[in-house]
């Protein structure tokens, strides 16, 4: 995490304490923290804790190494017991770094309620001063990106509800389409259907129609031939009649007879009408010469 760090420590030396029961332990751990190496120096100063647990000054060096080796949990573990020291000045330098160290770590809140409290005790303290103004612009520029984020996330989740809506109604636009057009070929398919029903059942009566009238004509015709065939028959029953009749002399032929014939003559005339009378045939001789 990028902070611009207004943190500055305080020097370890001025709190190494002086006891010969240790002194050699510390002078290692000392060594060891200013080659750099934190880690061998953070584990000394513990082991001095340990011996010496009343000493509040060998947890505040061993969280001070393990600050620079960017253990900023333990740290801020070490700070906050020192910071309960009865000593005036390590209680003081305990409660600055543990605002340092929250604020490396990147816990802003916890940070600004370090400097706070130790502004309660030193409002002059112009170093906590200008590191509560600070880790009061952070708190208030990640708010910011947050909200920005919060204002872009939710842009975005509004700008796919709509592309979403827009794809929906677009679906349902293609779907009423396709539901028109289908019903649309249907009405052109049943109209088709129609129209062709229509056609097969013209056809039909037109051959219906034409059939009757050829039965017709040929019932027709059959009527005219046995027509025909009955009036010539009679023709030859009057003609054989009459013959027969001519045959015989008048005085065979007994009234009721005649009576008979008179009335046949009548039924065929009323039946047939009466046939038309022919020209005297031309019995002029023809010219040959």
């Amino acid at each position: 995490m990028n902070y611009r760090i207004l943190i500055m420590l305080i020097s370890l030396l001025c709190f190494f304490p002086q006891l010969d029961a240790n002194a050699d332990s510390l002078d290692d751990a000392q060594k060891a923290y200013k080659e750099g190496d934190f880690q061998s120096a953070s584990e000394k100063f513990l082991n001095a804790e340990i011996e010496e647990p009343d000493n509040l000054k060998h947890a505040y060096n061993r969280s001070v190494s393990q600050y620079q080796n960017k253990d900023y949990e333990s740290a801020a573990s070490g700070f906050a017991k020192a910071a309960k020291s009865e000593d005036p000045s390590l209680a003081r330098n305990s409660q600055f770094n543990l605002g340092n160290t929250l604020a490396a770590k990147g816990d802003l809140k916890g940070a600004k309620e370090a400097y706070s409290n130790l502004l309660k005790q030193y409002p002059e303290d112009q170093a906590t001063k200008d590191n509560l103004a600070w880790v009061d612009q952070m708190i208030k520029e990640m708010e910011k990106q947050k909200q920005n984020q919060q204002n872009q996330d939710q842009d975005k989740q509004d700008q796919q509800d709509q592309d979403q809506q827009n794809q929906d109604q677009q679906n349902q636009d293609q779907e009423k389409q396709d539901q028109q057009n289908q019903d649309q070929q249907n009405q052109d398919q049943e109209k088709q259907d129609q129209q062709n029903q229509n056609q097969e059942n013209q056809d039909q009566s037109k051959q219906e129609e034409d059939q009757s009238k050829q039965d017709k004509e040929e019932q027709d015709q059959e009527k005219s031939s046995s027509a025909k065939e009955d009036q010539d028959q009679q023709e030859d029953q009057s003609s054989a009649q009459n013959q027969q009749s001519a045959e015989e002399s008048p005085e065979d032929l007994d009234k009721a007879e005649a009576e008979r014939l008179l009335r046949s003559l009548e039924d065929q005339e009323r039946y047939y009408g009466k046939p038309p009378k022919m020209p005297p045939p031309d019995r002029r001789p023809t010219k040959d010469w």
